[in-house]
């Protein structure tokens, strides 16, 4: 039985709720992009990211576009040295991180 996570279970019996997923905009499809926190890495991922998107306006901080922008910016291949660990990040200097609007 499905105990910790729910939409296994939803999923596997679709005859007992109305499931509806709709696709994202082609923009933000990217499965790549890993947002869960089910371990102590996704943690410390998840928590680089929150320090980077905190430095945004709020009505920008968790668009599409900007969570996006700022992941690639952190997280891509060509910038795997910085994604390593949330302590001691170089999100304040990494010239990546910019969303939308804003200089890179």
């Amino acid at each position: 039985p499905e105990r910790e996570h729910v939409c296994p279970y939803l999923y596997g019996h679709g005859e007992l709720f109305g499931l509806h997923r709709p696709l994202a905009p082609r923009l933000w499809r990217r499965p790549e992009i890993r947002l869960t926190v089910d371990t102590a890495e996704d943690y410390n991922r998840a928590l680089q990211l929150w320090r980077a998107l905190s430095r945004f306006p709020p009505e920008i901080r968790f668009s599409g576009e900007t969570v996006i922008a700022v992941y690639d910016g952190l997280f891509h291949p060509c910038n795997e040295e910085n994604s390593n660990t949330a302590e001691g990040s170089n999100t304040d200097k990494n010239s990546n991180t910019a969303g939308p609007g804003e200089k890179r």
